[in-house]
């Protein structure tokens, strides 16, 4: 980066390189080179920052000091303890920095993956409402029950009252808008089709 490069504002630069270094991607290059590009990115970004955009003694010297902040790396609070790692390897040894965050990465996806599959398995307990499995019973009971026939039904039971656009169940604390009474309706004869008795 030449001279001229002090006469732009940092900002500028700085986020010319983040897109240079970070956002362009990195399709099936080896995590050592994403890394190196990484720490070449900090290197200039931190040159910038602090004056010290062309070769010189002063440009040695804050790269010296980005490379120590970078190999002492200690952040508070300790969901951050990987990046601190990565930080720490960044500063000494800039390949292994970039397979210990590839690891990383593919240790999450794992951990996602896990967690979504898990979450798939398991059926909602409890995901329907009582008001929703009354519906359920008066469908079973009536498949063809029109929205105006069901929402005279629910007004028929114990506890239920329509106040302020909502059908309201008194006993469990529990509402439901009256203008989406129809999709209850559709959602409980689909169920019912399903499992014809």
């Amino acid at each position: 980066m030449d001279d001229a490069a002090g006469k732009i504002p940092f900002k500028e630069v700085a986020e010319r390189l983040y897109q240079e270094f970070v956002e362009r991607g990195y399709d099936g290059e080896p995590p050592e080179s994403i890394a190196a590009s990484y720490l070449d990115y900090i290197l200039k970004r931190e040159r910038i920052r602090r004056g010290a955009s062309s070769t010189s003694v002063h440009q040695d010297a804050v790269d010296y000091k980005t490379l120590e902040a970078l190999k002492n790396a200690q952040m508070d609070d300790s969901q951050f303890v990987e990046s601190e790692a990565i930080f720490r390897r960044l500063g000494t040894d800039p390949a292994t920095a970039g397979r210990y965050y590839e690891q990383l990465i593919i240790r999450e996806a794992e951990g996602l993956s896990k967690k979504q599959s898990k979450r798939a398995r398991n059926t909602r307990s409890g995901g329907r409402t009582k008001l929703s499995q009354m519906i359920d019973e008066i469908v079973l009971n009536k498949p063809n029950i029109s929205e105006n026939e069901l929402r005279f039904e629910l007004l028929g039971h114990n506890g239920i009252q329509k106040i302020d656009g909502e059908l309201r169940d008194i006993n469990n604390s529990e509402t439901i808008k009256d203008k989406a009474l129809k999709d209850y309706l559709y959602r409980a004869k689909k169920r019912n089709s399903r499992y014809p008795g």
